[in-house]
């Protein structure tokens, strides 16, 4: 069996550089890179599940099409994927706003 290549540090450098921001989850043992979501994926990832009956598909969108890398298997394992989804709250910022009436 060969072995995995994960990207290297030149890499993730060149990625946060045109990206921004990166993250990386793992579940044991691999890895998965993801860019930060840009409004054009959340916009896709919104309309993935229009009447709010499946919320994987948000989170599923938001994985396939913000994926830089992944070991093999992460997206294919059902565990394992749910794990990955269950942490990208973590990497959708919003920034906090005030609301004020005038």
């Amino acid at each position: 069996m060969s072995e995995v290549k994960r990207p290297t540090e030149a890499q993730i450098k060149s990625w946060k550089k045109e990206h921004n921001a990166i993250f990386q989850i793992e579940v044991n043992g691999g890895i998965v890179i993801l860019r930060q979501p840009k409004m054009v994926d959340l916009e896709r990832a919104m309309a993935s599940d229009p009447k709010k009956k499946k919320p994987m598909n948000f989170n599923r969108s938001i994985v396939t099409n913000c994926k830089l890398y992944a070991d093999p298997g992460m997206i294919e394992d059902e565990t394992t994927f749910l794990a990955v989804c269950s942490n990208i709250d973590e990497i959708v910022e919003v920034a906090d706003a005030t609301v004020k009436k005038l």
